[in-house]
């Protein structure tokens, strides 16, 4: 019946014909004077088009009740509008960091695309926001990327606008932000440099989807503030979403604003305030804090490889007496002097945290020594003469003695000019006591499955 022109007749003129005024206005959208609605359905209806208000009095013309002069719309445009979301909505919709987007192309010049190619085009451009999205590997990604190569012609002729939105209370649409002129290539870039991560990552922490860093592997790395109600989920979607901006865009990134939400991150892990907060609570609770920590100077090194991020110096790791394997992600991770020296105090307090723990007494009273709000170059001093003290005591001084020498050099030679903040010096030392952490995990469970491989090849040798 849906093919049947009649009954399409009377459908039309049910839903759309009825809702136009014989008398005439200016379109809104094509400027035209033609005889038009000012209270289309899906202002109604949970349409992302819906986002204007034609319900309150008080955003009527003039407090009248008419909406006439606010958004008017002729039916030509109305039903394109319709048959344009549906297909947005169908074929190029998404959800990226708990939010609806609609990802909107905007042709340069007339293309004569065909239906066929229409479809082709859209799975190749929401298979290319997805891939950016969600971890994907490069030789699956380029593979995938050989069946849209027709698609590939059309770069220079379109851009890309990501319209962020979510569904209020009764029919309440919010508009969250549009970005635009999003350049097609970038979804690309953005997978070719989440891959590039991964490779780094593997080497520097051990192979695991854990440093996966992608579009929504951001979202648990910056707190936004939650509310009890349901029907009202984020209160601070904005400073994400600026961040999204930023690196859809191509505008530098806020290093001190990153650091904040950090410091923010690790209290969430330390005092389990996830009720509040839009970050899951872990499943083993001692992975959730090394995790969020090691992954935020993985995002840190993301954005300097897209370029979006310049926080400053520096240093000749060469001469660090400190193991290789730190040297590496030191060196990777651009840590300059002061960075390297609260490095190598984390990786101190790991080592600590590490003769304190037993399954019986999982806590670390060590980390009980690092105030998480930050700390100032006078607590930094007691903290160092505290954690060498700790070391003597826990018998790990030999282990790590000449750890805790570079520490100190390096803390002697800047600390009547340091230059990093409080927030900052706390992160640099929770990264050194979560790579050290990560770093002793990992070779537990390396020995492990060595231990379980020895038992399984002799009890097939005893089989046989």
């Amino acid at each position: 019946m849906a093919d049947n022109p009649e009954y399409q007749s009377i459908i039309i003129k049910e839903k759309i014909d009825s809702l136009f005024q014989k008398d005439k206005k200016v379109c809104s959208c094509c400027n035209t004077f033609e005889p038009y609605t000012a209270k289309p359905k899906f202002a109604k209806a949970r349409s992302a088009l819906g986002y204007y208000i034609t319900d309150k009095i008080g955003f009527s013309s003039n407090l009248s009740g008419s909406y006439a002069s606010r958004f008017v719309i002729c039916k030509g445009c109305y039903q394109r509008l319709l048959v344009g979301e549906i297909f947005i909505r169908n074929e190029l919709s998404s959800k990226l960091g708990g939010l609806n987007v609609y990802i909107v192309p905007k042709f340069l010049l007339p293309s004569g695309i065909t239906p066929k190619q229409l479809s082709q085009w859209a799975e190749y451009i929401k298979f290319s926001f997805n891939s950016a999205k969600t971890f994907m590997g490069l030789e699956e990604f380029n593979e995938r990327l050989e069946e849209f190569k027709e698609m590939e012609t059309l770069h220079n002729n379109y851009s890309l606008n990501l319209f962020f939105w979510r569904s209020g209370t009764g029919a309440e649409t919010k508009v969250l932000r549009l970005i635009v002129d999003v350049s097609p290539t970038k979804f690309t870039e953005l997978t070719k440099t989440t891959n590039t991560i991964k490779d780094v990552s593997d080497k520097l922490l051990g192979e695991s989807y854990r440093w996966h860093i992608d579009l929504q592997a951001i979202y648990y790395l910056i707190p936004l503030r939650v509310k009890e109600s349901k029907k009202e989920t984020w209160l601070e979607y904005q400073k994400l979403l600026d961040l999204y901006d930023n690196i859809f865009c191509g505008r530098p990134v806020s290093y001190r604003f990153l650091i904040d939400q950090y410091i923010i991150l690790a209290r969430i892990y330390k005092f389990e305030q996830f009720d509040t907060y839009n970050i899951k609570k872990p499943e083993r609770d001692k992975d959730g804090l090394i995790t969020a920590i090691l992954k935020a100077n993985l995002f840190l090194f993301y954005l300097r490889k897209l370029n979006l991020l310049h926080e400053g110096k520096v240093m000749d790791y060469e001469h660090l007496n400190i193991a290789e394997d730190m040297k590496n992600f030191v060196r990777e991770m651009q840590y300059d002097e002061e960075k390297v020296a609260m490095f190598l105090l984390g990786t101190l307090i790991g080592a600590i945290g590490n003769a304190q723990y037993s399954p019986q007494s999982p806590k670390k009273p060590i980390l009980e020594k690092i105030t998480f709000q930050g700390m100032n170059r006078n607590k930094l001093i007691r903290l160092t003469n505290e954690v060498f003290e700790k070391l003597i005591q826990y018998k790990q001084l030999p282990f790590c003695e000449t750890q805790f020498y570079e520490c100190k050099r390096l803390l002697d030679e800047k600390v009547n000019s340091w230059g990093l903040s409080d927030q900052e010096n706390v992160f640099y030392i929770l990264s050194g006591y979560a790579y050290a952490t990560n770093r002793a995990m990992t070779a537990k469970r390396d020995k492990e499955k060595k231990v379980e491989s020895k038992e399984g090849g002799e009890e097939q040798r005893n089989d046989n």
